[in-house]
């Protein structure tokens, strides 16, 4: 199923070169997931948890410049009990390419240990939904 929304560039989005930088694809990635996710994501804050990312895969395929409007696609490509990873697409809905793709691996703490925790089972289900 996943989830998708449509976005334009703003001019703080972009390097010197005017395109979409390298970092800019993994800020780009948690604006709109913490967007689809903003609801769940405060129910694991008030159960004391929280998300940390452990790994960030990111390609870069097409430039994107201000003003271009672009489709952000994600869907969970794995879920276990304390982690899971999200696959991105951000697609040029003017041309069709794609402009770049990544996963981010997210894992489930508690908020005072720090350690590695259970996610909530109305989380783990709510990211069922967005495979």
């Amino acid at each position: 199923m996943g989830s998708h929304k449509k976005f334009r560039i703003h001019l703080d989005d972009l390097d010197y070169m005017g395109i979409v930088s390298h970092y800019d694809w993994v800020r780009l990635m948690e604006r709109y997931r913490t967007e689809v996710c903003k609801t769940e994501w405060k129910h694991l804050l008030s159960a004391g948890l929280g998300l940390v990312v452990v790994n960030t895969n990111v390609d870069y395929k097409y430039p994107a410049r201000y003003d271009d409007e672009l489709e952000f696609k994600l869907n969970v490509i794995e879920l276990r009990n304390s982690s899971f990873s999200i696959y991105h697409e951000f697609k040029n809905t003017l041309t069709g390419k794609t402009c770049a793709t990544g996963t981010l691996t997210f894992a489930c703490i508690d908020q005072k240990t720090l350690k590695p925790t259970a996610m909530t089972p109305g989380f783990k289900s709510f990211l069922e939904k967005l495979k």
